[in-house]
């Protein structure tokens, strides 16, 4: 009897955890689906495969504050929005590094720049009107840096990348 009764409990067991697999599948499949959507209605332009070298440039606050001694995946010691904004109250740049940036890309060969446009905890790097946490409220600088990066950018005859990540914005 005993062992019919463990049999029966595994089974049961193995079935209940089966059935969340299968209702977790769904709930992860869906946004991946529309993802997946979304893609097919923006393709990959004809140009990107073509222009083989490109530049990403992950520019923003983080790169104030220098050395963090802090390990991975420690949700602890991450950055607070606080510190993070004092941060970005010390963030700047002048444009003659963004141009002097573009024309070095040009040089080494580089068919396109990618500017990260944002970053977390949500910092947008031009004038947004959904958040004030942005370079042209809490920087002195206090210009869109996106409108600058696209100028110089196309002043030396280089495609214009923009990566954008919707949940940075908050």
């Amino acid at each position: 009897m005993k062992k019919s009764t463990y049999k029966l409990f595994l089974v049961l067991l193995i079935a209940t955890l089966l059935i969340q697999c299968k209702s977790k599948e769904k709930e992860v499949s869906a946004p991946n689906e529309d993802i997946a959507q979304q893609l097919a209605h923006h393709p990959i332009p004809e140009w990107f495969e073509r222009e083989k070298f490109g530049i990403f440039v992950h520019y923003g606050v983080m790169g104030t504050f220098g050395h963090f001694n802090r390990q991975v995946g420690n949700q602890e010691s991450w950055l607070t929005q606080e510190v993070f904004e004092l941060g970005a109250k010390e963030f700047t740049i002048n444009d003659f590094l963004v141009y002097d940036w573009a024309h070095k890309f040009r040089i080494w060969g580089a068919r396109y720049a990618v500017l990260t446009t944002s970053q977390h905890p949500g910092f947008a790097l031009w004038d947004s009107k959904v958040t004030d946490r942005s370079i042209t409220q809490l920087s002195p600088y206090n210009k869109d840096l996106v409108d600058v990066w696209t100028k110089a950018l196309r002043k030396n005859n280089l495609k214009v990348g923009l990566y954008f990540n919707h949940e940075d914005i908050r």
